[in-house]
């Protein structure tokens, strides 16, 4: 799928690493969504998605999209077919929740009572087509034969379902796929085999029409908040369950810690400039005698880049502090748009919302519908 990877990059490239996020506007996404008819079935639901997400992408794009995935249709078809992958069961499971690696205790406690013997596995640990798949793929082709990317992506993921249910044989698949197109598909393809789909919540969400028409058997979500978020975005509305993980509510006491700063900042992706005004802000509230931090983003940051911005500012150590760690030692955690402040929330350590570096995407943020403009927090500009 190199093909299909490179026209993404190209994409990001194209955009210029803006979040996608905050790149439509609220009133242009709103509109689009309601103009789609109600699905009736769940290859409609995915189908809508699909379209919402690529209402999101520059036309161009779309059509660099399909063309390579024109291409790629072809060769992972033969493939299925005349070069047959075999695959004799590994073990059995309860269920497998296909993670890439995330951490587990991102799954609800309901989900390990329910499911005591788990595997955890990657998406595309292998490849498994039947005679089933290719009925049930052909369905989809009947409905859109010239969508090739929607047809493309169902393809692999049907595949790579297939490879992980002979090898395990699990009653259940475990994911966290609600931004997949392909979700709503899948769901009917597990179902049709007896199995159950369950998505669990893995990051914070904002109107966003990436994130629309899903369906999945059971889907596990922090706060009744995001139910009539995802509603708003014309999910099923009959899937949802209320479950805070081991990952957002910490074991360990805010009151147990030592606190070790008055402020912390926890980076995202910002671009240097950003960071320079976030280094500015933070030199502020160092000079009126505050104790002051920043963590790195374990994905975007670059440390030799912060550490020419951040001179006078201790930067955190990934490698020698948690995330646990960093959070409940410091009184006041600082960020724009990130899950580490809904985990401060959970774990009753002040939440203050960075109104000042992009103060753009901070008026975007009120109109999206971010959950924690909802819930008890301070603006930094009230520091200053």
């Amino acid at each position: 799928m190199s093909l299909l990877n490179f026209c993404k990059n190209l994409t990001i490239k194209i955009l210029k690493r803006k979040d996608p996020r905050f790149f439509c506007p609220f009133e242009i996404q709103n509109k689009f969504l309601n103009k789609i008819i109600e699905p009736q079935d769940d290859i409609e639901r995915s189908y809508s998605q699909y379209k919402c997400q690529m209402k999101l992408l520059n036309f161009g794009i779309v059509i660099l999209y399909n063309f390579s995935s024109l291409f790629l249709l072809f060769f992972y078809l033969i493939r299925f077919f005349f070069i047959r992958e075999r695959r004799d069961q590994f073990e059995q499971a309860d269920a497998v929740f296909i993670s890439n690696d995330l951490p587990h205790n991102i799954l609800p406690n309901e989900i390990n009572i329910d499911f005591p013997n788990i595997i955890y596995s990657k998406i595309l640990d292998g490849f498994l087509f039947t005679k089933y798949d290719l009925k049930f793929f052909f369905n989809l082709v009947k409905r859109h034969p010239f969508s090739w990317y929607f047809l493309f992506k169902c393809l692999i993921k049907i595949a790579t379902y297939r490879f992980q249910i002979n090898s395990y044989n699990p009653k259940a698949i475990l994911t966290y796929s609600e931004y997949s197109f392909t979700s709503s598909i899948l769901t009917n393809y597990c179902e049709s085999l007896h199995l159950s789909h369950i998505n669990v919540m893995h990051g914070e969400k904002i109107y966003y029409i990436r994130d629309s028409f899903f369906r999945f058997t059971k889907f596990y979500v922090w706060d009744i908040f995001y139910i009539n978020l995802f509603k708003k975005l014309r999910a099923d509305k009959n899937i949802f369950y209320i479950s805070v993980p081991p990952s957002l509510k910490f074991n360990i006491n805010y009151g147990e810690a030592k606190v070790k700063f008055d402020f912390k900042y926890f980076l995202a992706a910002e671009n240097k400039k950003q960071l320079i005004v976030i280094n500015n802000i933070l030199s502020q509230l160092q000079q009126k005698g505050f104790i002051i931090a920043v963590r790195p983003h374990p994905r975007y940051s670059n440390y030799n880049e912060l550490k020419m911005i951040f001179r006078n500012i201790k930067i955190e150590n990934l490698n020698e502090v948690n995330i646990e760690e960093s959070i409940c030692t410091t009184k006041n955690a600082v960020a724009l748009f990130s899950t580490v402040l809904n985990q401060c929330y959970w774990n009753n350590v002040n939440v203050v919302i960075d109104d000042i570096s992009n103060i753009l995407f901070y008026k975007k943020l009120k109109e999206l519908n971010y959950f924690m403009l909802n819930k008890p927090h301070r603006l930094l500009s009230e520091y200053l």
